[in-house]
């Protein structure tokens, strides 16, 4: 397992991984944090390759607040694995996450979840760190996606009119890079 040489990363800890220092909304997920992560064990019964960390706390945080049906979670992570071994990566990472979730969209409607709080994990699943134990193959995997991404982050930023998460940012420019995603969606 070759393990990664943090100096090879250049500016990428700045734009990207450090994504959370730098907001400017009240960072309301940090409150959530510990329980957005009580899927994460469960998930891995359906995971059948490698997946990041990171791509696995955001399936698991889509259950907790109960406006996700595991279904659809489901239904992403087959997706997810499936454009992964079609085109030739070999894991799951959140910009992949971000490609085929494009796709899915139907419905943008919200509506509030059960506020039924899930009980924290068991064991804490700190996904600020997760990049430090990843392999190298899968961060190359994951570098090179982050960078085509901020190639259109610019017009990411034109499509939106309220101030957005910078993780958001970069998963609506990963939706973008999709080529079968239709624009008006």
């Amino acid at each position: 397992m070759e393990k990664l040489d943090y100096n090879e990363l250049g500016d990428v800890i700045g734009k990207f991984m450090k994504t959370c220092q730098k907001c400017v909304m009240p960072i309301q997920c940090r409150k959530v944090r510990s329980y957005c992560a009580s899927y994460f064990d469960e998930l891995h019964e359906d995971i059948t390759m490698h997946w990041c960390c990171h791509a696995i706390f955001g399936l698991s945080a889509m259950l907790s607040d109960g406006t996700v049906k595991k279904e659809t979670v489901i239904k992403l992570l087959k997706e997810a694995e499936k454009y992964a071994r079609e085109n030739n990566y070999n894991g799951v990472n959140p910009n992949i996450l971000g490609i085929v979730s494009g796709e899915l969209l139907d419905d943008l409607s919200y509506s509030p979840g059960t506020d039924v709080i899930p009980p924290e994990p068991k064991e804490e699943h700190e996904h600020y760190l997760a990049c430090v134990n990843c392999e190298k193959i899968h961060m190359d995997e994951c570098l090179k996606l982050t960078a085509e991404a901020e190639q259109i982050m610019s017009q990411v930023e034109e499509m939106i009119d309220i101030p957005y998460c910078g993780h958001m940012k970069y998963d609506l420019a990963h939706m973008l890079l999709n080529p079968r995603l239709i624009m008006k969606k």
